[in-house]
């Protein structure tokens, strides 16, 4: 017996794409201009150059403590991510900055931005997101599992985890890759021939199934922080109300108190970030999949971009600001930081700090 399809069906369906081509009548080139213009040739371009810096001093810093703890190993990978990231961002804020200056070199921009800068960009930041759940993860073992914890994560097994994670999402955009390339395209209508993207038959299903993967990748990537999350501020809680109990040392419940409080205010600082960081990428991924014209070439490309360019003003945030947190929360960070850039104003005996970690 053959469905029977309702008008009703067809209703929903159309004002479905009304409500899309409702909203995307107001992204003209106009307006879509000025946002390029204020969220990437000015908000990113500014963030992502001083997270550049920022990432380059955690890299030194960890490295100089000495990667021979898991801890200091995650946050190394984490800054090397981050500013992978944030370089990448530069660069498509490049093309971005002669698309809207109207250069006459003979490129398309938006095309070849796509498979020089954002596909690479979008990886490093979803091995940003993955390191930060296996740190956050690292965390709550530590407090579930405190006496067993070293077998269970072992110094070798970070490394490799961390070789894995950069492999494996590396790897992952082959699919679009091999069924993309450059070449030159002519034009009746100006009569140039432009460098732009050429694409094979199934490139877009491609495309998207690769949003579709990124966007399952975020989301359980944002579900196990908030997890890992929840039981170590659970555990952490559970620790601090058996000591009282137990009518420890006053200085001793104190001392763990703050430590207790340290350590949850950095964890939830973490999922926070990522979570509010990462959330807008991870919905308009999920519009791609579900709207295939919601690209860079398609009926949509104004409103895209657009969106697009407050995600990734967000994920900027996320890969600038971990420096902010790891000076607040690490004393041993902060000094290694004194010795960096203030030796001169601010003489600490490096002899205290030699060899210390996170």
């Amino acid at each position: 017996m053959e469905p029977i399809v309702t008008l009703s069906a067809f209703s929903e369906i159309d004002n479905y794409e009304s409500s899309i081509n409702d909203v995307a009548m107001y992204f003209t080139d106009e307006i879509t201009n000025i946002f390029l213009m204020i969220n990437f040739a000015c908000l990113c371009g500014l963030i992502s150059f001083l997270g550049i810096i920022a990432n380059i001093i955690n890299l030194i810093i960890f490295y100089r403590q000495g990667l021979n703890t898991t801890i200091n190993i995650g946050f190394f990978s984490l800054a090397l991510s981050d500013l992978c990231s944030l370089v990448l961002q530069q660069v498509f804020n490049v093309f971005v900055n002669l698309r809207l200056s109207n250069s006459d070199v003979p490129v398309v921009f938006v095309e070849i931005q796509f498979l020089t800068a954002t596909l690479s960009r979008e990886m490093f930041t979803t091995i940003t997101s993955l390191i930060t759940v296996y740190i956050t993860a690292e965390r709550c073992l530590c407090i579930v599992f405190p006496l067993q914890v070293k077998q269970m994560i072992s110094l070798r097994s970070t490394i490799v985890v961390m070789i894995v994670i950069f492999a494996v999402t590396l790897l992952s955009p082959i699919a679009i890759y091999s069924t993309s390339y450059l070449e030159w395209k002519f034009y009746p209508n100006i009569n140039r021939s432009f460098l732009s993207m050429g694409y094979k038959d199934n490139f877009e299903t491609c495309e998207v199934v690769s949003y579709f993967i990124h966007a399952i990748v975020g989301l359980v990537s944002y579900l196990a922080v908030v997890i890992f999350t929840l039981i170590l501020i659970y555990k952490l809680q559970e620790k601090h109300t058996f000591y009282r109990k137990a009518n420890l040392n006053q200085d001793k419940t104190r001392s763990l108190s703050k430590r207790d409080r340290t350590t949850m205010a950095t964890v939830v600082l973490i999922a926070t970030i990522l979570i509010v960081c990462f959330i807008p990428a991870g919905i308009l991924c999920i519009m791609s999949f579900l709207e295939p014209e919601f690209n860079v070439r398609d009926k949509y490309h104004n409103m895209f971009y657009c969106l697009w360019s407050f995600a990734m003003l967000f994920e900027s945030i996320n890969s600038s600001v971990p420096i902010v947190l790891y000076l607040r929360m690490s004393t041993r960070f902060r000094t290694q930081f004194r010795l960096l850039f203030y030796r001169c104003l601010c003489p600490i005996e490096s002899s205290v700090i030699k060899n210390k970690t996170w």
